[in-house]
């Protein structure tokens, strides 16, 4: 079905926008500091995509999107970086305010910092672009996460509760398939038919507009609510 990219994006950001408006949660009143943050990530992101479509590391089925393309991407991609980062900040800052992390232990942040070691090492001795970029970018992203993030533990519970929706939309994607991989691009390490570079893909995501929103809502006047 042609619309089949565009449900799942509106089906991601359904409950969230919806819940944004909850009185318990208010959300919206976030939301300078959430697009500006979702605006900016895009922007890397986006670019990302057009350049690893042009080196033919993933395609996208026409079959499953509605054939509106920009620079190559179609409609559903673009919005997807809109639709799935709201989802991620939604989650986040419900956690934060109702179940943040009230220590900051070691061994958790010494347990990440061997994980990012660990895909610093793959990136730098695999041979496909995504594993490799993915790696090493993915790598410094989790370290500098470790070093930076004062919520660092609320974040990684948030990461940890939103790969419940992540397997359901990635595994769409992935299985139809809306989204297809050249294995020459990645480790073909798979989770079901999820490549497994795009857990660290969806980490990168998560933090930068995290760390964008946090940002934006703590120092910047014109944010502040």
């Amino acid at each position: 079905m042609n619309a089949t990219y565009l449900l799942l994006d509106l089906g991601s950001l359904s409950l969230p926008l919806l819940f944004s408006f909850h009185p318990k949660i208010r959300f919206a009143r976030q939301w300078r500091a959430a697009f500006a943050a979702i605006a900016i990530t895009a922007v890397p992101f986006l670019l990302w995509d057009v350049w690893f479509t042009r080196l033919g590391a993933w395609a996208f089925n026409p079959r499953f999107n509605l054939g509106w393309d920009l620079l190559g991407l179609p409609l559903e991609e673009i919005l997807f970086f809109v639709c799935i980062p709201y989802a991620n900040l939604f989650l986040y800052a419900v956690l934060r305010r109702y179940w943040p992390a009230r220590t900051q232990r070691r061994s958790v942040r010494l347990l990440f910092v061997l994980l990012a070691l660990g895909w610093i090492i793959i990136g730098l001795f695999t041979s496909g672009i995504y594993s490799i970029v993915i790696g090493l970018l993915g790598g410094a992203s989790i370290l500098l996460a470790v070093a930076k993030m004062k919520q660092f533990e609320t974040f990684v519970r948030a990461y940890l509760i939103h790969l419940i929706p992540f397997f359901i939309v990635n595994g769409l994607l992935t299985a139809l398939p809306v989204v297809t991989y050249s294995s020459q691009a990645i480790l073909n390490v798979r989770l079901g038919s999820i490549p497994v570079e795009d857990l660290l893909y969806s980490w990168i995501l998560f933090q930068l507009t995290v760390m964008l929103y946090e940002y934006f809502r703590d120092n910047v006047q014109v944010f502040r609510r």
